[in-house]
């Protein structure tokens, strides 16, 4: 069986509706634009550009496992009933089904806005490092121009806080961690990018300790958030919640690690420190699994890891998962 459909069948059907909302998100957008015009009609093609070439979901997927990892259990994860239909009380029944249902949309709502928070991220790195193609098409800017990417990256921003912003079933406290923690992550993610630039610019070259502190902005904090709201959503406890943060953490440098060691196009070129630390992190992430609850969804959180492990001695981590 292929690793990528091994590692996301467990949740498979709600990345399936994850698609599906995707296309839906986009076209609210557009419908938001009441004036058919020109200007218009523009600005929804830049905003889908991105969406015609299907990105892998990683990153939903990773907030879907985390989630179900630790207790979210929508509808299609929970097996028949040993207890037979007539010895339950119909109105229990129905109170149970409702429940899974809200849960179940929760899930996919949020796995969509994390998305949508993924690919303004990529949107606006392409824009900054003047790439010219991405998931194996003219990049948004390349075919748009850097402004209108920019602003289309903008949209899909907002149309993030705008989901998360009206969550059906969701009380305000869970909201607004959600809020809060997403807003961090952004922040982090244009730091790391200032970070980066700045580090380019540089006439020497930079040190492993700064471009380490790069990488957990640009791209752990983001996997680490993902893999946190899986957790919030669940509404795990505390110690539960750190856990996943952790593993989500150590997830992303390894990942971006070993990527940048087979791209070869990273700030630091030294392969001995970045396999040094790459190794570390995957260990890491293996010690915070072990904490988790021993299930088919944590049996694929370590199968993320042991694929993105496994890019180092083949192919890009980032074709691998």
């Amino acid at each position: 069986m292929n690793t990528l459909d091994y590692i996301l069948k467990p949740v498979s059907s709600e990345l399936a509706e994850v698609d599906e909302n995707l296309a839906q998100q986009l076209s609210r957008i557009a419908e938001d634009h009441t004036r058919i015009n020109p200007y218009s009609r523009l600005s929804d093609r830049a905003i889908g550009h991105l969406f015609k070439a299907h990105g892998k979901l990683l990153r939903p997927a990773l907030f879907l496992l985390s989630a179900r990892a630790v207790g979210a259990v929508a509808p299609s994860a929970v097996a028949p009933s040993a207890v037979a239909p007539s010895a339950v009380a119909p109105s229990a029944t129905a109170s149970c089904a409702a429940t899974s249902d809200a849960l179940r949309e929760t899930l996919v709502q949020v796995a969509t806005s994390i998305e949508l928070i993924h690919s303004a991220s990529l949107i606006h790195d392409d824009v900054i490092d003047e790439s010219m193609f991405r998931r194996g098409r003219m990049s948004v800017n390349e075919r748009y121009g850097n402004k209108i990417a920019v602003l289309a990256g903008d949209i899909l921003y907002t149309q993030f806080y705008s989901i998360v912003g009206t969550l059906a079933g969701v009380g305000p406290e869970m909201k607004l961690k959600l809020l809060e923690l997403f807003t961090r992550v952004t922040r982090r993610m244009c730091f790391g990018e200032i970070y980066e630039e700045r580090m380019r610019a540089r006439k020497k070259p930079p040190e492993f300790a700064d471009y380490l502190d790069t990488i957990a902005n640009k791209t752990a904090s983001l996997m680490s958030a993902c893999c946190e709201a899986g957790a919030i959503v669940a509404e795990a406890d505390v110690q539960t919640i750190e856990l996943l943060r952790d593993f989500g953490h150590n997830l992303g440098m390894a990942y971006q690690l070993l990527d940048d060691l087979s791209d070869r196009d990273a700030v630091f070129l030294d392969a001995g420190p970045i396999v040094e630390a790459a190794a570390a992190h995957v260990s890491s992430t293996l010690s915070k699994l072990e904490q988790l609850p021993n299930n088919a969804f944590t049996e694929r959180l370590r199968a993320i890891v042991d694929s993105v492990y496994a890019g180092q001695k083949s192919e890009p981590a980032t074709q691998r998962v």
